[in-house]
């Protein structure tokens, strides 16, 4: 079995070296750090990450908790994620958010996960669950959704990484009151007492920027509250079935935006002649719609690279950090003047 020992021995230095190129941890220069990955690559080395763990008390695996693999979204953060986690050496394991909430966590225990990043705070973890992981040594990066999460985790050190749509709401509203548009339904896909950052900007710039607010155009989701393709449809059938006028539908997210371009047409009205809909995620599929959707673009894959970036430093025992991204506007033919 080739070792540490036997690799310093074919380049030349230490083993204290060896392991500092192999973790990352000290300074080397870049001449040794040619001859101990050369002295890898001709021995074959494989690092023990098991005996590395019981050294520096780290498994070296971080997660990723989502709510699901079928949106795409949460795919694009991923890729992020173990962009910035090869690099540092680390795994990368996708868990997903089906079931008890105490399954998972003790799937993330039993992993002897450093750190996993919460991609949504609507994660229904209540503040003693969050404590029972951090007792076992795992810390956290939340990303930044819903009410409830915002109050449960305010008390829980961690980072967070926040979206902030102020901006890109109100260039996206500006834009639709200039088409002549009043009348915006939501797809919320969500309860309706369940407060989320993208919903609670629609409502803002329906009362600010002098659309007409009517709450029976904000649609609700049904349980068990998911918010894919078949969500839209169902929704906005529903919807669309009580006969409500609106000229425009803003859908939570691009997926439920894709069913709900279904169920317009499936009831002979034409997108957009008849009904303009946007999105939200600006997903490879928006621009395949037909007409292709216009969207608000998320940058996914700077949320998953921000993520083991800020998990990192966590590890490391650096300060817990906020990080706030902007969204942006993508303008496509899915919206039109009011006719």
């Amino acid at each position: 079995m080739i070792t540490r020992e036997d690799v310093a021995k074919l380049a030349g230095v230490s083993p204290a070296t060896v392991s500092n190129v192999i973790n990352n941890s000290k300074f080397v220069s870049p001449d040794l750090i040619e001859k101990v990955e050369r002295a890898i690559k001709d021995l074959n080395y494989f690092p023990n990450r098991a005996a590395r763990a019981l050294a520096s008390h780290r498994t070296e695996q971080v997660g990723i908790l989502v709510p699901s693999l079928t949106n795409p979204y949460h795919g694009s953060v991923a890729e992020g994620m173990e962009e910035v986690a090869r690099k540092n050496g680390y795994i990368v394991s996708l868990i997903t958010a089906e079931g008890p909430a105490d399954r998972y966590i003790s799937h993330i225990i039993e992993r002897q996960m450093d750190g996993i990043f919460l991609t949504d705070f609507g994660f229904r973890f209540t503040k003693e669950q969050f404590e029972h992981m951090r007792n076992h040594g795992v810390r956290f990066v939340v990303g930044e959704g819903s009410s409830y999460a915002m109050e449960t985790c305010s008390t829980i050190p961690c980072s967070r990484i926040s979206v902030n749509y102020t901006r890109v709401m109100t260039e996206l509203f500006t834009y639709l009151k200039k088409l002549g548009h009043r009348r915006v339904a939501f797809l919320s896909g969500n309860p309706t007492e369940i407060r989320e950052a993208r919903k609670d900007e629609y409502v803002r710039c329906i009362q600010e920027l002098g659309f007409e607010y009517d709450k029976s155009l904000l649609i609700p989701g049904s349980s068990p509250f998911t918010t894919l393709s078949e969500d839209g449809y169902r929704d906005t059938k529903k919807f669309l079935q009580k006969k409500h006028k609106f000229s425009v539908l803003f859908a939570l997210n691009d997926l439920m935006a894709i069913g709900a371009m279904k169920a317009i047409r499936e009831e002979g009205l034409r997108i957009p002649d008849d009904i303009s809909v946007v999105g939200c995620d600006n997903l490879y599929l928006s621009e395949t719609t037909c007409p292709p959707l216009t969207t608000i673009h998320i940058p996914k894959r700077e949320i998953g690279r921000l993520a083991m970036e800020l998990l990192l430093e966590i590890i490391r025992g650096e300060d817990y950090r906020k990080v706030e991204l902007f969204p942006s506007l993508v303008v496509r033919q899915s919206v039109i003047p009011l006719q």
